[in-house]
């Protein structure tokens, strides 16, 4: 899958076809399980299976049952995916626990963009009557050129007039946050937005915040609800993340803001494995190559390594206009100095004119 984080260096695998084979492998922590704990007593667990790519195959929900000790499931999700990582369908599977009985009860199936960003999911709910799924959500994903997303539009299956009528907009925000020794592209806030169908406009709904360790490791969340009569945003709730940055979160806990305090709601206890997971390669019998910009940021020189033969870069600014093309070989650097500040495309083809890589490179 092609990625989009902004570190110093930017290692990126690419897709390319050569002649000889060889595997990649990379040690990851995985979340195979947690169980959350509430306020009242109760008790739910997810369980999630992985592939050898280190990606979810399934997951599963349960709840305790207290009375006979014992744990029960309640929804089973299935995931599929492309050659190169990305989803390709969800499908929801909920168990009534007093029966025991199993049926599929939803599915989603997305597109992607040349940037492996979602531009489009369909979500479906099965009708047991017509034995058919029945569309009823539509989530739409506008990006610029850059992939950067700038928002999605939310649109629920109106019966009566068989049509998408459009119910929501959410609309997020990432920056670059330095850490001590990188920069990391992190979203930092997100805010959902209501669409009124008699005024044709969107109103504030909801809103939420994320908090950064200074490693880039996500500390918190806080919710907040529009308030109509004060034109407020009230704080609703908020989340803390208890963790490192090798493993990941493995405490979570839940505050509602009632009566001005934040009140504890639950405790999630995350479970992690440490697992060797193959990163993805063949497609069409092409196998990985690496290839690394940097630095990236850049101020001068851009050096470009891992390339197999000579290729073709092009840098475009956010309009699409080519500003600098240059015929590079492995490890040689291009100069960027005559190049304004900003946000720019580097498009890598070989010389068969084939791209066969793109990304965000920040020129300081």
């Amino acid at each position: 899958m092609k990625t989009m984080k902004t570190f110093y260096t930017i290692l990126v695998v690419l897709l390319a076809t050569v002649t000889s084979a060889y595997s990649q492998t990379k040690i990851t922590s995985l979340n195979d399980s947690s169980i959350t704990v509430n306020i009242d007593g109760t008790k739910t667990k997810t369980a999630t299976i992985f592939n050898d790519y280190g990606k979810k195959t399934n997951s599963m929900n349960f709840t305790w049952d207290a009375v006979n000790a014992k744990w029960d499931k309640t929804l089973s999700t299935d995931f599929t995916y492309n050659t190169v990582g990305l989803v390709t369908s969800t499908i929801k599977t909920a168990t009534v626990v007093l029966t025991g009985v199993s049926t599929v009860s939803s599915k989603s199936y997305p597109t992607y963009n040349e940037f492996g960003g979602e531009v489009l999911r369909i979500d479906s709910s099965y009708n047991k009557t017509s034995k058919k799924f029945i569309p009823n959500l539509k989530t739409e994903s506008f990006y610029d050129v850059a992939g950067k997303k700038l928002y999605s539009i939310a649109s629920r299956w109106n019966t009566t007039s068989n049509d998408w009528i459009i119910e929501s907009k959410s609309v997020g925000f990432s920056d670059t946050l330095k850490t001590d020794s990188v920069k990391i592209y992190k979203p930092l806030y997100s805010t959902k937005f209501l669409y009124n169908t008699t005024t044709a406009a969107f109103t504030e709904s909801e809103k939420s915040e994320t908090v950064y360790s200074v490693m880039g490791v996500k500390t918190g969340t806080v919710s907040y609800s529009w308030d109509a009569t004060t034109s407020q945003w009230a704080k609703a709730s908020k989340m803390e993340f208890i963790g490192d940055s090798i493993t990941g979160s493995t405490l979570v806990k839940k505050y509602n803001f009632t009566g001005g305090v934040d009140v504890l709601e639950s405790t999630e206890t995350r479970y992690f494995s440490q697992k060797t997971v193959q990163l993805y390669s063949a497609v069409n019998n092409s196998t990985l190559i690496q290839l690394t910009l940097s630095p990236n940021p850049v101020k001068n020189l851009l050096k470009i390594s891992g390339l197999e033969e000579s290729a073709r870069i092009a840098l475009l600014d956010l309009t699409g206009r080519t500003v600098l093309t240059a015929l590079v070989g492995n490890e040689e650097s291009i100069s960027l100095s005559s190049l304004p500040t900003g946000i720019y495309i580097a498009k890598v083809s070989n010389l068969k004119g084939e791209t066969i890589y793109k990304t965000k490179l920040i020129k300081e």
